[in-house]
């Protein structure tokens, strides 16, 4: 009867360590298969990572090369401020040069000074001249690059299988910067034109206003006063640094 019991009490433990090991086993596969999950969320979300990273390294080299764009665009416009600039000062120095071989003595300093606003009239017209070529350089790379980013608008709201959405969005933000640096250009250039052009309003009141006082002669020495400083403008613009 002992031996039964103890058999029985083995029996009972035994069973209780079985259910003890299986239910740790199965607590096991529990974990092993969240292990699994969070092994492949966690090797997704390093791909992921590393596709953004490659989109990211495209990225800032687009924008390198479009931020060199604007730099060379910048450079470009700095360029025209100084030959304004070069301009100016190159005609201050050869008008005070030059003058005198356009001038007689007989009313040297009226005539002299009709001479300088003379020259000043046309060079003034020969930079409105370099102004509207510049405006319609811009224009026409308005024109150009406004038709690639309809394009790329069309190519983005399409969404075809076999394009790269993230390098058309990419080129997209380039053409667009592109096109408003090309747009303050041009608002610059018009500003310039309209300097220019009220410049030459008040160059032609005091040309009027001198060629007006008796001082200054007659018709004949008006006309071959015209005639000496346009010769002269002509040869001194020609001989500017552009």
């Amino acid at each position: 009867v002992d031996c039964r019991a103890h058999k029985l009490q083995l029996s009972k433990e035994l069973d209780g360590k079985r259910r003890a090991l299986k239910a740790a086993l199965q607590q096991l596969q529990g974990l092993e298969k969240e292990y699994q999950d969070l092994h492949i969320m966690h090797e997704a979300s390093r791909l992921q990572i590393a596709r953004l990273e490659q989109s990211v390294a495209q990225n800032e080299e687009k924008m390198a090369a479009a931020q060199a764009a604007s730099a060379a665009a910048t450079e470009a416009c700095d360029q025209w401020g100084r030959r304004a600039e070069e301009l100016a000062e190159h005609l201050a120095n050869r008008v005070e040069a030059e003058v005198h071989s356009v001038v007689d003595a007989g009313a040297a300093a009226t005539r002299t000074a009709a001479a300088n606003v003379s020259l000043a009239m046309l060079l003034l017209e020969s930079l409105a001249q370099d102004e509207d070529a510049r405006k319609f350089c811009i224009e026409s790379d308005m024109e150009v690059n406004g038709q690639m980013l309809q394009r790329l608008e069309v190519q983005l709201v399409a969404e075809e299988p076999d394009q790269d959405i993230d390098e058309v969005q990419s080129e997209l933000a380039t053409r667009t910067d592109q096109q408003d640096a090309l747009r303050e250009q041009l608002d610059e250039c018009d500003r310039s034109k309209h300097e220019l052009e009220e410049a030459a309003v008040a160059a032609q009141g005091q040309w009027e206003l001198l060629t007006g006082l008796e001082s200054f002669g007659n018709a004949v020495e008006e006309e071959d006063e015209q005639r000496r400083a346009q010769e002269l403008a002509a040869g001194l613009y020609k001989r500017l640094p552009l």
